[in-house]
């Protein structure tokens, strides 16, 4: 039998090393949620801002996004409370909770405006 100058002898009942991949690294506590509560404040805001002529309803759309902003101010600070110190999901979590809380904000001045209106309006008309 021949034998190969310098290389060491191979032996074919040796399995081949299994080749893993190292498990993906768990994704940052609280990260899913700060992303959510981004989202739902950033649709909550989007809602809030569309003109009302072509939206139907105006206090609907406003009801909707000031629901969207209170699931998002919830979320956001699930997020916050999940999320370790000095970790991006804080920094996201802080954005997302900002935004919710101005949305919000608007959607509750939208709401009271709309009902201030709505008084005035059936006061003028004498009923």
């Amino acid at each position: 039998m021949e034998q190969n100058a310098g290389l060491p002898p191979v032996s074919p009942a040796t399995p081949p090393a299994a080749t893993t991949s190292a498990p993906a690294a768990p994704g940052q506590p609280g990260m899913v949620m700060a992303i959510a509560s981004l989202s739902l404040g950033v649709i909550a805001l989007i809602l809030m801002l569309l003109p009302v002529e072509r939206t139907g309803p105006h206090f609907v759309v406003t009801g909707t996004g000031l629901a969207l902003a209170i699931a998002g101010v919830v979320c956001g600070h699930i997020a916050l409370a999940r999320a370790r110190s000095g970790s991006a999901a804080v920094g996201l979590s802080v954005a997302a909770l900002a935004i919710c809380y101005i949305t919000g904000a608007i959607g509750v001045a939208h709401l009271l405006g709309i009902a201030l209106l709505a008084a005035f309006l059936r006061h003028q008309r004498g009923g």
